[in-house]
């Protein structure tokens, strides 16, 4: 399926730069459809480093090995991880949270079928159902991808504006922590 969509994903965007944004857990995994695909739709592979048990090395080697476009997206060991706090009162102005956000149109999502503008839409119901909350998810916060009348257009507008669930994000308030095993405490979230 991941082969289809980067294949995909080339095809309706032939000019441009598309970067698969990992945590590399299932990387070395991966047959090698995967990375010709991703070495044929010229697509940039962008793991993440997380202090856990992958030999992040041994992914660079393979993607140079294959003429894959490679580079870090990023390094929570050197640097901590930031995020934006949840507001669960839902009262932040969605176009003004949707303008200073630093996911807005660099960090969707597809998960379960469904594109999201950004990991914290997509993965909402874990919070949700850690903390007894019920922070909705409408239609309007995703585009279903097995829409039979969806276009290029379609998903070009999704992701030029915001979303309903835009006014749960505050966008102003960061928590910096470093990498580690979460208190599982809200403080931590909002």
């Amino acid at each position: 399926m991941i082969t289809q969509i980067l294949l995909f994903a080339r095809e309706k965007f032939p000019v441009g730069d598309i970067r698969l944004v990992t945590n590399g857990i299932l990387l070395m995994q991966m047959k090698q459809d995967f990375w010709e695909a991703l070495r044929t739709a010229k697509i940039h592979l962008a793991p993440t480093k997380y202090p856990i048990r992958v030999d992040y090395n041994a992914i660079r080697r393979k993607a140079e090995s294959m003429g894959i476009q490679f580079s870090w997206f990023g390094d929570v060991q050197e640097w901590g991880w930031l995020h934006n706090k949840i507001d669960i009162t839902g009262q932040r102005n969605e176009n003004h949270s949707f303008m200073h956000c630093t996911n807005a149109n660099e960090c969707g999502v597809l998960s379960h079928g469904k594109l999201y503008p950004c990991p914290k839409v997509a993965k909402i119901r874990h919070f949700n159902r850690k903390f007894g909350l019920d922070l909705p998810v409408t239609p309007r916060d995703y585009i279903d991808i097995y829409r039979e009348d969806l276009t290029l257009n379609d998903i070009m507008q999704f992701y030029c504006h915001s979303v309903p669930f835009c006014r749960f994000c505050n966008t102003f308030a960061y928590h910096q922590t470093n990498w580690g095993i979460s208190e599982k405490k809200i403080e931590e979230w909002t």
